[in-house]
């Protein structure tokens, strides 16, 4: 096998230079029937390939005529905890950024599987300064921003945790719905433990009347008030519950002879 060879015990191997512009000052060649290396990078205790310019530090291409992969990493030892590609950045851009630039693709910009037992996809704020989501999906379309999907019955389509207090899944929309369930068949919404309603509170009816009227922004005429006594009062109970714009109206059957409390939920 002939070969070349660069080498030097404290300075640079092998250089080359080009002034042509889209030309290579270095080029690999691999002209093998089976299926070789056109460029091999190996360090002992340093790094086997770098790059750096003014565009791109390490470029992958097709070249628009195959249908390999633009860049590739991978590692053999099972026992090798490093990770098989990592980026990085001390300035102020993405450290990793996918982007497909061909509107009949179909397929992910970013795609992870597994085959062991850790996580698809794993991101963390370590700077408790940092207001940002650790993961943030977004879309223009029609589709999710976030989806989560299992075909385990068992399993969770998305979940999330909140420790210290914090809150475990959060829903915002500006006039839209924040949080929406839907299921064909089972509940929509399942609720383990206490469960609580801006929506909802306590009126007092004072003694010897048979009204209160709550002010509270959100009702509407079509709004559907619920209200139950809090306080036992013999036979009176609650007539109705009247909802008006931004109030709602509460009347007992009688006027008691002491103030009693009144439960109230509003849907709608």
């Amino acid at each position: 096998m002939d070969s070349g060879l660069g080498r030097s015990t404290n300075g640079i191997g092998a250089y080359g230079q080009t002034d042509g512009d889209g030309q290579s000052g270095v080029e690999g060649l691999d002209a093998s029937t089976g299926g070789g290396t056109g460029v091999f990078g190996r360090s002992v205790k340093g790094t086997g390939v770098y790059g750096f310019g003014a565009a791109y530090s390490v470029y992958g291409t097709d070249n628009g005529e195959s249908e390999t992969i633009g860049i590739a990493a991978s590692l053999t030892n099972p026992s090798n905890p490093s990770p098989s590609l990592q980026a990085e950045t001390k300035g102020t851009g993405r450290a990793v950024e996918a982007f497909i630039d061909n509107t009949a693709n179909s397929s992910a910009a970013v795609s992870v599987s597994t085959n062991g037992t850790g996580s698809g996809v794993s991101a963390s704020i370590v700077n408790a300064a940092n207001t940002h989501a650790a993961i943030v999906g977004s879309t223009d379309g029609t589709g999710s921003g976030v989806y989560g999907e299992t075909t385990n019955a068992a399993g969770r389509g998305t979940t999330g945790q909140g420790a210290n207090g914090a809150t475990g899944v959060y829903g915002l929309s500006d006039t839209g719905t924040g949080v929406y369930a839907k299921s064909s068949s089972g509940d929509a919404l399942q609720v383990v433990g206490r469960v609580a309603f801006s929506l909802s509170g306590l009126a007092t009816v004072a003694a010897n009347q048979t009204s209160v009227t709550v002010n509270l922004t959100g009702v509407t005429t079509s709004s559907m008030i619920l209200a139950t006594l809090q306080t036992a009062a013999g036979a009176i109970t609650v007539a109705n519950a009247v909802p008006a714009s931004g109030s709602f109206t509460i009347n007992l059957t009688a006027a008691p002879s002491s103030s009693v409390k009144v439960a109230w939920f509003v849907l709608g």
